[in-house]
């Protein structure tokens, strides 16, 4: 038998007259990877055809085509994958090495130690008197733990508690939700977090530092020479304890001198939290608010009473000491007939932070106005359009107004929120007429990634690039369209590059009444890929649920593949409000049977017309009365 050896790359032979007829390839992991800390991971690539697979000892399942995939044990530090190849005689042993994190060892229980870095927030705090600061470190388990503010007296208690859930690595292209779905709900104890309500003194950058003892009753800190007495708990005596100073300092401003903020971006985004979920999007530039803490790169705003949001620094001015935000009120509503849209039209004294929400049980609208009183004696109602059943307002808190829109239609379209001046508009889409279904329809077909080295997506085992598959999908999703009477715009027809943010905004300047999105799926690493896969359709806005679900029932039912769900997702794409938008994941790259499924005219011809299918089968529901 003769026998060939690959090493990093390279390879050594005694006889080399047929060594091209056996060859190994990787595509996943590449070589020298850093991976997260996992004990397993998948290894994806392909082999001569008709070649015995094993890899570090394990037989591996050569597919027809020659792809493989295996889900296999790993070891932190570097770790070498040894792939043995062989077919008629021959015999290819390969060396493919990765680097795998190691996991964070667990402290001791008797030790007496604060893990170095954890001790968080590690941005430094500016903020005013009666906010909230959280802080938290890791260290030996079942322990006492306090911390202390330079120029505040006392010493403020820590608890030991779970230690959240961690974001997960997104490898090949993956989702991280699969891993979020397989995270137990604590990685270990010793896990320490305290809550400070900041007092009325005014601080300027003062140090933290946290605390962990093996008592409750105190301790000293040899390396400082310094007593720290927190309050007796019994009568035991002082003992040692070790200290960490967060990188974080805290400034505490004067209340009496408000700061304000004002968005400079058209399009801004405001968050529940620092790099959390989405409160309102595409807010206008202009909307002044309330500076409450700022914290890195992050402040946090008031809109109202009761209402904060939080948002990157980029995207605010910050005004100069003294500057005010005018009184805000709406004074008069009226509705408007278009071919398209109808216009809600909200007369304000200025430009205020709104949040719309949709209710398709009770078939309405509900905008939120953050900062605004009602004057409100007049609604205008325009009566060449029914579309718009009844508006009612409401002053829901003292300064926030809230309207509700009923609407006479079984299916919200799509809305536009948007200021004009100052007033604030509000366009509510007019579903299609009943019968007409595609002819007349304009619908956007997205395929997925494009031409650019960072935006190819995932790959499968023979090298199959997911920007090919979608955009052979699209292209025949497109076709059908087309034949049942549609007219389609598709953000890519080839190879060009395509921004991601550009891909939507092709969408609303074509009026698109529908947004497909075709991509296919990866999945991060550390998942088994065997027991996590098939196809999912995702949307983000409410008026968008139905038509994923129709979408899915179909495409489950042409491709056979397993359900792996209807999903809520917060991606670009998918992201604006004027039309029903989807995300299709429909096969995964990584299963050799599936990308040689996804090579096929048979199987894009099938994915294209299951998906006209169910846009279809919601259009059937969605345009009745």
């Amino acid at each position: 038998m003769k026998q060939f050896f690959f090493f990093l790359g390279l390879f050594f032979f005694s006889a080399s007259s047929r060594a091209e007829e056996l060859i190994i390839k990787v595509v996943y992991p590449e070589s020298m990877q850093v991976l997260p800390p996992i004990d397993s991971n998948f290894i994806f690539g392909s082999v001569t055809p008709g070649a015995k697979l094993t890899i570090n000892g394990a037989p591996v399942e050569v597919y027809k085509t020659g792809g493989f995939l295996a889900f296999l044990p790993v070891v932190e530090g570097n770790f070498y994958y040894r792939l043995e190849a062989e077919k008629n005689g021959q015999k290819v042993v390969f060396d493919w090495p990765v680097v795998v994190t190691p996991k964070p060892r667990p402290i001791p229980s008797d030790s007496l130690a604060i893990r170095f870095g954890s001790a968080t927030p590690t941005d430094s705090i500016f903020t005013y008197p009666g906010e909230l600061v959280i802080l938290s470190f890791s260290g030996t388990p079942g322990l006492s733990a306090f911390f202390i503010v330079e120029g505040l007296e006392g010493e403020f208690p820590m608890v030991e508690t779970i230690m959240p859930k961690g974001s997960a690595n997104r490898g090949n292209g993956g989702n991280n939700l699969f891993i979020q779905e397989m995270l137990p709900e604590s990685t270990g104890s010793g896990f320490y977090t305290g809550i400070l309500r900041v007092p009325d003194r005014r601080l300027s950058a003062s140090r933290i530092v946290a605390y962990l003892t093996k008592s409750d009753t105190g301790c000293v800190v040899p390396e400082k020479k310094v007593r720290i007495a927190p309050p007796m708990v019994g009568g035991a005596s002082v003992s040692r304890c070790v200290a960490e100073t967060l990188r974080a300092k805290l400034t505490v401003w004067d209340p009496a001198v408000p700061r304000v903020v004002e968005l400079d971006d058209s399009v801004s985004v405001l968050r529940s939290a620092p790099n959390a979920g989405y409160v309102a999007i595409f807010q206008p530039q202009g909307i002044r608010a309330y500076l409450a803490t700022r914290i890195g790169r992050y402040v946090k705003l008031k809109l109202a009473e009761t209402q904060t949001v939080w948002a990157p620094d980029t995207l605010v001015t910050f005004l100069p000491p003294g500057s005010v935000i005018p009184s805000g009120s709406i004074s008069y509503i009226r509705t408007t007939d278009s071919t398209k849209w109808v216009k809600v039209t909200f007369t304000a004294s200025r430009k205020m932070a709104f949040r719309v929400e949709e209710d398709p049980v009770l078939e309405r609208l509900s905008i939120f106005i953050f900062g605004a009183v009602t004057r409100a004696d007049w609604i205008r109602y325009d009566n060449t359009t029914d579309l718009v059943k009844n508006i009612r307002w409401s002053q829901s808190e003292s300064d926030i107004f809230r309207a509700d829109i009923d609407l006479n239609s079984k299916a919200l379209w799509g809305y536009d929120a948007f200021f004009d001046g100052n007033n604030l508009v509000l366009l509510v889409k007019k579903p299609p007429e009943r019968g007409a279904w595609f002819k007349g329809m304009t619908i956007a077909v997205d395929a997925g990634h494009t031409n650019t080295p960072t935006e190819t997506g995932a790959k499968g085992p023979t090298g199959l690039e997911e920007r090919e598959a979608n955009l052979w999908i699209a292209l025949e999703l497109a076709k059908t369209l087309e034949k049942r009477g549609a007219m389609v715009v598709m953000t890519r027809k080839g190879t060009e590059a395509v921004a991601l943010y550009e891909r939507p905004q092709i969408a609303k300047r074509a009026e698109a009444d529908l947004f497909i999105s075709i991509h296919n799926n990866a999945h991060p690493d550390g998942t088994n890929p065997f027991a996590t896969n098939g196809t999912s359709v995702y949307y983000y806005h409410v008026h968008s649920q139905d038509l994923a679900k129709s979408v899915q029932r179909r495409l489950l039912k042409a491709t056979g593949l397993n359900d792996l769900g209807l999903y809520f997702g917060n991606f670009v794409v998918i992201r604006p409000p004027q039309y029903p938008a989807i995300l299709c994941e429909i096969a995964f790259m990584m299963f050799p049977r599936q990308e040689e499924m996804l090579r096929t005219k048979a199987f894009h011809k099938k994915t294209a017309t299951a998906i006209a299918e169910g846009i279809a089968d919601y259009l059937r529901v969605s345009t009745k009365k």
